[in-house]
């Protein structure tokens, strides 16, 4: 049963550790999600939205402010938190993957199709995440000099690796579930991506 109480805002999940998730991390534009409750709703910037966790607690924000951030806790670092248990007994899970490759059609020309999905274990910084002994600040200072694609590698990038594009999210164990109310978590589908980004 849903437990109000365990829905306030600033409330960390598991640890402490939490706090630092985005600590160096790069800011993009604004984005947001559609409502797993209301899914022809999305949470506008400026309005009020629940991060579900597996737990059936929450994390309540009540001024959205576009960057994935609820009660001051990233959407992506929790979805590599909530989820990093299960991949690092999972090492043969594959990561879809958005973008698109050139491949040469066979007649001397080339076509686009999208990229093939990953092993999570293939990734560098796997192994680091995988080892449940080594905490997010941990990790986030041992991978401070890896690149991912241009920015400097932190925990925040495991999840927006595995958990950015609708057909990453829904596939995962735990996926991102943003809802307009405390509601408990297995009893919604994951989140899509608001086309509008919060607008």
């Amino acid at each position: 049963m849903y437990d109000r109480k365990n829905c306030i805002s600033r409330r960390l999940y598991g640890s402490s550790a939490v706090r630092v998730f985005f600590d160096g991390g790069n800011v993009m534009g604004t984005y947001s999600w559609r409502f797993c409750d209301r899914p022809h709703k999305s949470l506008r910037i400026g309005e009020k939205g629940f991060l579900l966790l597996p737990d059936n607690s929450c994390l309540r924000e009540n001024n959205y402010g576009g960057y994935g951030k609820f009660a001051g806790i990233d959407a992506y670092e929790m979805a590599a938190l909530i989820n990093r248990e299960y991949m690092s007994s999972h090492p043969e899970y594959l990561v879809w993957q958005a973008h698109l490759i050139e491949v040469t059609d066979g007649n001397g020309g080339t076509k686009r199709k999208r990229a093939p999905a990953v092993r999570i274990s293939d990734f560098p910084w796997y192994p680091l995440y995988a080892d449940l002994n080594v905490t997010p600040e941990q990790f986030n200072e041992l991978v401070k000099d890896m690149d991912y694609r241009g920015f400097p590698m932190c925990f925040r990038h495991i999840g927006v690796e595995i958990a950015c594009y609708n057909e990453q999210n829904s596939r995962l164990p735990f996926p991102i579930k943003v809802a307009s109310k405390p509601t408990l978590y297995h009893a919604w589908p994951a989140s899509k991506d608001d086309p509008y980004q919060g607008y």
